[in-house]
């Protein structure tokens, strides 16, 4: 019953009724395709790639994904993925990404960062994620509840 959805959700059942099998198929794979020919020398080049979670510290609880006016920052930004930044290496499924705290931004809410790796070096995330973890002073204190790295 539509009186019973919100608008977000009639939104999305609107666009989804729109898609072909062949968008749900052959566009994102190559979307895919060229996020990782733009990644791949990166990390080729690079231990890690880090960047943080959220390119905002917050998004109100209200935020409309289809309001064409949404900014970041001062700039105009895509409403729906505009402002979070871990979908990108969702897609990109083959290279292991972990996110970590980092922190409180002004406001209270947490703030977060995420190390990519080269594709399957899953061990890499790890021992960076590690690294910093020991760098800030740690924030995990069970012994022997994670993997030796």
């Amino acid at each position: 019953n539509a009186d019973l959805m919100t608008d977000y959700a009639l939104k999305m059942a609107d666009a989804i009724e729109r898609h072909t099998v062949l968008d749900d198929v052959h566009k994102p794979w190559a979307r895919t395709h060229q996020m990782y020919q733009t990644l791949g020398p990166v990390l080729a080049t690079h231990d890690v790639f880090i960047c943080p979670t959220n390119n905002a510290p917050s998004v109100k609880a209200d935020h409309d994904p289809w309001d064409q006016n949404y900014t970041v920052n001062g700039k105009k930004a895509d409403p729906e993925f505009g402002w979070v930044m871990t979908h990108q290496f969702n897609m990109l499924h083959n290279c292991p990404v972990l996110s970590l705290p980092t922190g409180h931004a002004v406001s209270g809410v947490p703030t977060g960062m995420q190390i990519v790796a080269r594709t399957w070096d899953d061990a890499r995330v790890f021992k960076a994620g590690l690294a910093y973890e020991e760098a800030v002073g740690g924030w995990y204190t069970a012994k022997g509840k994670r993997p030796v790295l």
